[in-house]
């Protein structure tokens, strides 16, 4: 999954930041998370975060990279979150061109 994102002014405080993140779901509706995560207390893949270290006014590549379904999934799931703890009112993120891209299936058996 790839996409852009943007905020208009650095966050102030934090947590405040912006990521896309994959991950993958079973039949129940259970977060299984990924091959790559697993283990992981989140077990979603996420890019680099759009956090007070990128440019504001700036759109900026966000990457999640290869996510590869565990067994037992059945559907995956791709967001765009804009994280903001911080406590201050109106800070924003944008995303925008999100393309999540299937690169192959392959199916035990």
């Amino acid at each position: 999954m790839t996409g852009y994102g943007f905020h208009p002014y650095p966050p102030y405080g934090g947590p405040a930041f912006g990521i896309p993140q994959a991950t993958f779901i079973d039949i129940n509706g259970a977060d299984l998370g990924t091959v790559e995560t697993s283990g992981n207390q989140y077990p979603a893949k996420t890019s680099a975060a759009m956090a007070a270290g990128t440019s504001a006014r700036q759109w900026t590549f966000l990457d999640v990279g290869i996510a590869t379904a565990p067994t037992g999934t059945a559907s995956i799931g791709a967001f765009a979150l804009y994280i903001d703890f911080s406590g201050y009112f109106g800070q924003s993120g944008y995303f925008d061109d999100l393309n999540l891209q299937v690169l192959g299936v392959r199916h035990a058996g």
